[in-house]
């Protein structure tokens, strides 16, 4: 998964808002609409800028869990470790 779960419904819209934008900003551009064009492409880049910050939390949020689990781990080689060498 590319976003996180609670981003899954603005993410969907920021990807229509990106395609929409980018099928108007092409129409505008060859009926030689530039402003109108580079409006268009403006939004592009806002909803691409913010589909890249739901994507950077999805992996930082990855990232700790990922770390919490190499901790988990780590904490239970110890556990099973100190209940060894009690036995021995």
């Amino acid at each position: 998964m590319l976003f996180l779960k609670q981003d899954k419904e603005q993410s969907d819209k920021e990807l229509d808002c990106y395609g929409y934008c980018l099928d108007q900003g092409i129409v505008h551009f060859l009926n030689t609409e530039f402003g109108s064009a580079a409006v268009y492409h403006e939004n592009i880049a806002r909803s691409l800028w913010e589909l890249q910050r739901m994507k950077d939390s999805k992996e930082l949020h990855d990232q700790a869990w990922m770390m919490l689990k190499q901790i988990e781990a780590r904490q239970q080689q110890e556990e099973l470790l100190k209940k060894l060498r009690s036995r021995l």
